[in-house]
Parts: C-alpha cells; structure tokens; sequence
C-alpha cells in the first residue's frame, strides 16, 4: 500500500482547526434548534419533487464514490476499508434511491429508515 508523506507529519494546527470546526458545527445546530423551535414552527414546506431530487442527486453521489473506492482498491491505494465503505455506500444508494421514487407514506418512511440502518451496519463492518 502507497503511504502520502504529507499525512504522516504532524500539523500543530490541526487540532485547533478540528475543534473549531466542531465548536462552529455545535454552534450553528444550536442556533438552527432555537430558530425553528421559537421563530419558524409554523413553517411548512412539503415539496415532493424537491425531496425526491435530493435524494435521487445523493444516491448517484453515493454511487459515484462507491466506484472511486473500488478504482482505489484496484490500484491499491486508499484505506484497507474501501469495499466496506463502497458497499455501505451502495447499499444506502440503491435503497434511498427507491425512496425518492415513491410517494410519502409508510414505505417511504420504511425504505429511508432501511437505507440508514443497512448503511450503518455496512460500515460498522470497518470496527470488525
């Protein structure tokens, strides 16, 4: 396996970059939960075609990185983890992309809920 020289230095800053990044993440979920929770909770928007061009963009978007780790795998680069990331990725592409093309109701909870507990058993194949 090919190793960059670049990531094995280490880099003071990194850690001071990683915990604002997550400080600034906290921050912005925080502000989000306080202005729909008092300002916007009467606000709806139930737009379907808009919901399904969402999920349609990210099941190719997951298809497409699914295949860069398999070209990497081929080349043997990347992480020993690429297949179980492209099948956790797959997986979740294949079964959000059915729940794009269905109307709102019990299967199409049932199928976003399945895409996200199939992609999160794949990938905790990574810890095994």
């Amino acid at each position: 396996m090919l190793v960059n020289k670049s990531f094995s230095k280490k880099n003071p800053l990194t850690k001071n970059i990683i915990y604002s990044l997550i400080l600034l993440s906290t921050l912005i979920h925080i502000s989000i939960l306080y202005l729909n929770k008092y300002h916007y909770s009467q606000f709806i928007w139930e737009n379907v075609s808009f919901h399904s061009a969402i999920e349609i963009a990210g099941s190719f978007i997951s298809f497409f990185v699914a295949y860069l780790l398999i070209a990497l795998e081929r080349k043997e680069q990347g992480t020993s983890f690429n297949i179980f990331i492209a099948s956790a990725l797959v997986g979740m592409g294949v079964l959000d992309g059915m729940h794009a093309l269905i109307q709102p109701g019990q299967l199409f909870v049932w199928l976003h809920s399945t895409a996200t507990f199939w992609g999160g058993c794949l990938f905790s194949l990574i810890f095994l």
